[in-house]
C-alpha cells in the first residue's frame, strides 16, 4: 500500500495518498508555470495535455485548466463566479464555495446543476419567479 509522502506535525493526511497526490500536482503545476512561455501562460496548451506536461493528469480545476487553457480562460471563469455572485446578492457563494473547494478535483466542471442551481438562485433573488422572490408586499 503506497502511503502520502507528505506530513504535518499532527500527522494529519499522513496516510492519504489523494492528499498526497494533490500536493504533488500543485508542485509540478508551480514548476511548469515558472518556466512557460508568454503565449502558454495566456492561451495554455490545448486540451488534455496536461499530463504531457505534468507527468499525469491535471485532476483538479485550477492546475488543468492553467495548463490546458491558460490564464485567460482561468480568469474568465473566476470572472463569472464574481458576475454571479454580484447577480444574486451574495446568495450564489452557497454554491459557489463548496465549487471551488471541490475544484481539487475536476468533477464539478461537468456538472450541470451547479448553473442551473446558480440561474435559479438569480431569478428567484430577481424576483422574476413568481412567489419566490423577495416579498415587497408586507401583508400576511
Amino acid at each position: 500500500v503506497r502511503t502520502s509522502r507528505y506530513y504535518n506535525p499532527e500527522g494529519l493526511f499522513a496516510e492519504d495518498d489523494s492528499f498526497g497526490t494533490k500536493l504533488d500536482i500543485f508542485t509540478k503545476t508551480w514548476k511548469y508555470i515558472k518556466q512557460i512561455n508568454f503565449f502558454q501562460f495566456v492561451f495554455g496548451n490545448g486540451i488534455f495535455t496536461s499530463p504531457n506536461h505534468l507527468g499525469i493528469s491535471g485532476h483538479n480545476y485550477f492546475s488543468q485548466t492553467i495548463i490546458e487553457f491558460g490564464f485567460l480562460i482561468f480568469f474568465l471563469h473566476i470572472g463569472f463566479f464574481i458576475v454571479l455572485c454580484f447577480s444574486s446578492y451574495g446568495k450564489c457563494l452557497y454554491l459557489i464555495i463548496p465549487y471551488l473547494i471541490a475544484g481539487l478535483s475536476m468533477a464539478p466542471l461537468s456538472l450541470p446543476y451547479f448553473y442551473i442551481m446558480n440561474a435559479l438562485i438569480i431569478l428567484i433573488e430577481k424576483g422574476e419567479i413568481n412567489g419566490l422572490g423577495k416579498c415587497n408586499n408586507a401583508h400576511i
